[in-house]
């Protein structure tokens, strides 16, 4: 079964790689989660972990997959560079807003 993004809402993240270079990427937000199997063909689904601290945004981090705090699903036609380049398996979000 093909995922319905008119499901989703529109959301946009900023991320900033290991070499310093700041990535701005819009995708679709859902607090569901899904499996990659489901995904129409040139997308990419990341999950977002919410914070432990209060003093911390409610979204923290974006990843490949997460278990625990687990926030929402994001799909984006943008692949993200984790484990590249010196990029660890997360990204910490410096921003995200719905559009």
């Amino acid at each position: 079964m093909r995922l319905d993004l008119k499901r989703f809402s529109k959301y946009e993240i900023g991320i900033k790689t290991a070499d310093g270079q700041l990535y701005n990427i819009i995708g679709w937000y859902d607090d569901c989660r899904y499996s990659p199997n489901d995904l129409p063909d040139g997308y990419y689904l990341y999950e977002f972990r919410a914070s432990d601290s209060d003093e911390d945004d409610y979204l923290s981090t974006i990843e490949t997959h997460v278990l625990v705090n687990h926030s929402g699903s994001f799909v984006t036609q943008t692949s993200i560079p984790f484990n590249t380049e010196g990029n660890s398996d997360y990204f910490k979000i410096l921003y995200g807003h719905y559009l």
